[in-house]
């Protein structure tokens, strides 16, 4: 997949509104398996994005006289795996891990007073998160989807709930 850039300001509280967009753009690849051992299908997937620096910035820091001028994005890398079992025909379990693993961002700025530049690194984020399903065919095209999850790190949700529908033609 491939991600351009949007909005006016990628940057939070650089000034006074809010983010608008994505600043950079950035590129995923990834790889996902299967395998099916009837009742229970095994799966997997590997992802990588890389994002590209975001220059030619000019956004005064509020009650500063620095200027952020340059944004050099972390790479990310994610993972994940599980399984789901199928209980009947209409009645799925499924559970998965996932991790996603992104690197420090570098933000560059320009001291407007004497010119001279510096930067900062953030700090890297580690997100896990182990999710548990139930999944209900209530046709013979379309499955409820409902899903919980827990995160396993301090960079991840609390917890999620979510609920989908693909529709098959």
């Amino acid at each position: 997949s491939m991600s351009l850039p949007t909005g006016r300001s990628p940057y939070v509280g650089i000034d006074s509104s809010a983010a608008t967009g994505t600043g950079s753009a950035s590129g995923t690849v990834g790889l996902n398996i299967s395998k099916v051992i009837d009742p229970v299908a095994l799966f997997g997937s590997a992802n990588v994005t890389l994002s590209l620096p975001a220059k030619g910035l000019d956004q005064m820091v509020p009650n500063s006289t620095k200027k952020l001028t340059s944004v050099y994005p972390g790479q990310t890398l994610s993972w994940g795996a599980g399984f789901s079992y199928a209980m009947s025909y209409n009645i799925t379990t499924p559970m998965s891990f996932q991790q996603s693993i992104t690197g420090g961002t570098r933000l560059v700025y320009e001291e407007t007073t004497t010119g001279d530049e510096f930067d900062r690194k953030t700090a890297s984020s580690n997100s896990g998160m182990l999710n548990f399903g139930l999944g209900v065919r209530v046709s013979p095209i379309t499955t409820l989807n409902f899903t919980v999850g827990m995160g396993l790190t301090s960079d991840s949700p609390d917890f999620t709930l979510g609920m989908n529908m693909p529709l098959n033609f």
